[in-house]
């Protein structure tokens, strides 16, 4: 199947969480080390733009970059989400913009990933802390939730959070599935 943007644009809201799963080396070991299916978040802010922490830093881009059949993507939306707190979450994350990849954080979710499935047990302390100078995908998403007032994760760390975690959250609710494959 072929996106194009006429496809996706008008069920877009500002505030709604793109997840997105590819077919690279780093996406699937993101995958592999949480049991999961997406391995990227990015915040729609509107006017066809996302904000999303990369491995260059925290950046507003084009949604369309992700319409290729390199991607497939599920929209997910917070359950009666108001104007006022899309309005925030759009402020929040675009105040992020510029911010530094966390790569320690990318690393310590990924040693506590390799743990808990060799173990079976989350040790929380393995993923780190390392300030909110710097930013993971994630993490970008559920600050910007926060700050508008919404809490997803019942008060967890929003680095210890992924992109799985996300897509199987009880307070979104999936508004379309495009797989490309």
């Amino acid at each position: 199947m072929k996106i194009f943007k006429t496809e996706i644009q008008p069920i877009l809201a500002a505030g709604d969480c793109i997840l997105v799963d590819s077919n690279s080396f780093i996406s699937d070991g993101i995958e592999w080390f949480e049991n999961g299916k997406v391995s990227h978040v990015a915040v729609y802010i509107g006017n066809n733009e996302i904000v999303e922490a990369t491995e260059t830093g925290v950046k507003r881009n084009k949604v369309n970059k992700y319409y290729s059949k390199k991607y497939n993507w599920c929209v997910r939306r917070i359950k009666g989400l108001t104007v006022d707190q899309s309005q925030k979450i759009v402020t929040s994350a675009l105040s992020l913009v510029g911010k530094p990849y966390d790569f320690l954080q990318f690393i310590g979710l990924a040693i506590f990933y390799l743990v808990k499935k060799l173990t079976g047990k989350k040790y929380y302390w393995l993923i780190g802390q390392s300030g909110d100078d710097m930013m993971i995908c994630s993490e970008v998403f559920v600050k910007a939730t926060r700050d508008a007032g919404i809490e997803l994760f019942g008060g967890i760390d929003a680095k210890s959070i992924t992109p799985q975690d996300l897509l199987e959250n009880n307070n979104l609710v999936t508004i379309k599935e495009l797989k490309t494959s």
